[in-house]
């Protein structure tokens, strides 16, 4: 909602601007556009900041689980070989 008001007020055109009004009512006009203006510019960097920062968080999990899943197989190696040396080693005996 508040999106469609700024965007509809940035549409309004500014009155007069090509002959340099600047009475009261113009002045007003201007500040008010000059404002919305930020306010648009500050919602979209608010949006893209969250879309960013969701972004990352995926990253940081997808990180995680591949680091997890790599650790379980050098623990699963681990094992094996492990195992298989002392069943070598058994032998020896």
């Amino acid at each position: 909602m508040k999106i469609a008001l700024v965007a509809l007020l940035l549409m309004i055109p500014m009155f007069a601007a090509s002959e340099g009004c600047w009475t009261d009512g113009c002045r007003d006009m201007r500040e008010m556009r000059s404002e919305l203006r930020h306010e648009a510019y500050e919602m979209r960097r608010e949006a893209h900041r969250a879309r960013m920062d969701a972004v990352r968080e995926k990253m940081r999990e997808k990180r995680e689980a591949y680091r997890d899943k790599t650790e379980a197989r050098r623990e699963a190696r681990r094992e094996r070989q492990e195992y298989w040396r002392d069943f070598r080693n058994s032998f020896r005996n």
